[in-house]
Formats: structure tokens, sequence, C-alpha cells
């Protein structure tokens, strides 16, 4: 016992002090302080096994709402890589849709007049009047800045849309009668075509099994109310027990 933790300990140092000794290499060349740090920081917690892990991967995961709960659960399941792994945003990842209905227009139209009326609402978000679309983590930026970001957003989406390999598309919704599985799928299949599937969870009925409604289609019951406005944070910290059910839900599915 003494002999492996010795061993693991070991192995733990070297390996830290290997990362952060290339993170200062990398980041000599910063000139800024600031940005050296923001650098070193952002990549702390970098890992090459993990980099091979998703490169390996045979599929990939977009969110298409209703909020950033996909995302964020994919993530924290492993199945989704971070961004400091090269991930690419999509516009659904950490946006609010008043219903998926609104989701679905935006697909439909392929984001047509996206950025025709997006205004900053009295509670301090952007919102995007032709869409419904609150943006909960973006009241930082400036119009132009938001802009920018949600059309470097809807060229990633379309990026991933031409990927070879198998896509996964997850959202949830509050209850799972106001979902038209017809219609996103008629929709994905005129973007997509073929070699998708739907995961769907519904928030609406925690005890119930998952569901597979045809080859394409998946129906994850879930999940624990998320009401402290740091959830993400406490999810990661393992403060909510119940969302392990949606991650082995979710790995059962996506292999």
């Amino acid at each position: 016992y003494i002999h492996t933790y010795i061993h693991t300990y070991i192995h733990t140092y070297i390996h830290t002090y290997i990362h952060r000794t290339v993170l200062k290499v990398l980041s000599f060349f910063i000139f800024s302080s600031k940005k050296r740090k923001e650098f070193r920081k952002r990549y702390s917690d970098f890992s090459i096994t993990e980099f091979i892990r998703y490169k390996k991967m045979d599929y990939k995961i977009i969110p298409l709402g209703f909020n950033c709960y996909p995302r964020v659960i994919a993530t924290y399941a492993g199945l989704k890589p971070r961004k400091i792994y090269g991930e690419l945003s999509c516009p659904f990842d950490n946006v609010l849709c008043s219903s998926f209905g609104d989701v679905l227009n935006c697909l439909e139209r392929n984001f047509e007049h996206y950025f025709d009326d997006i205004q900053m609402g009295e509670d301090n978000f952007y919102f995007n009047n032709i869409y419904k679309i609150r943006y909960l983590h973006d009241s930082f930026l400036s119009k132009d800045e938001l802009v920018n970001r949600y059309k470097k957003r809807i060229k990633n989406f379309s990026k991933y849309l031409k990927s070879k390999k198998h896509i996964y598309f997850l959202f949830n919704g509050l209850k799972r009668d106001t979902v038209d599985f017809e219609r996103l799928l008629a929709v994905l299949k005129k973007l997509r075509k073929d070699n998708f599937s739907i995961i769907f969870l519904d928030q609406n009925n925690a005890s119930a099994p998952s569901e597979k409604l045809n080859n394409n289609i998946y129906i994850i019951h879930e999940y624990e109310k998320l009401t402290n406005p740091d959830w993400s944070g406490e999810l990661f910290a393992g403060k909510y027990p119940a969302a392990e059910s949606n991650v082995q839900k979710l790995r059962a599915i996506i292999k």
C-alpha cells in the first residue's frame, strides 16, 4: 500500500512539474504579463491523455438548447471536449430559448435575419427579438462583439454539420409534449441527411426510464432542479447527485 502511494505521489509530482514547465515555455513569448497568466491559467488543466482520447472519439455532440444545461452536462460527463481541447462553440450552447419552437424556426430558416433585431433588455441581457433568444453569458460584450461571436458560432455549427463523424443533437425541455419530433427530424435531415441521433433531456419526468422512439430519437427523463445561480460550478463540485444519473444514461447511448 505504501509503495503504491509513493509511486502515485511521485508520478503526479513529475506530471505536474512537466506540465507547468511546458506551460511556461509555451507562454514565454507572450509579452503581456496579464495575457501570459491568463494563458497559463486556461491550460493548467490540459491533459495529453484526455486530448488523445477526445481526438479518437468517432462522434460530435451539438447542443440545441433550450438552455446551457446540455452543453454543461455533456462536458461534465466527459463526452464533449472543453475548449482547451479545441472544441468549438455553437449558437445554442450558452443561450436561453423561449421555446424549442424558436430553435426549430432558427434551423428551418438557416439563421436568416438572426442579427436583425438584437437589443439589450431591461434585465441587462441581450435579447434576440426575431428568435426569442436571451444571451445570459454575453452581457459584458458590446453589440458588435456579440454579433461577431455568434457569426463565428453559426460557422462552427455549419462546420460540424459537415463532419463525417456521427452527430448527437442534444437538447432539453420542460415538457415532452411541447417538442415536435417529426418537425425536428425533418429539419435535421435537410441539414445533415443521415448519420445523426437526437437526444432529448425531459425535465418533467425524473422517475421514468430512458426511451428510444426510433433509430434516431432517444429520450432521457431527468433531473434535479438546478436553482443556484452557480449551479454549473456546483455540478462540477459534485453537489448535484441526480446529475450522475443523467451522465450514466447519456453514456449508455453515446458510445
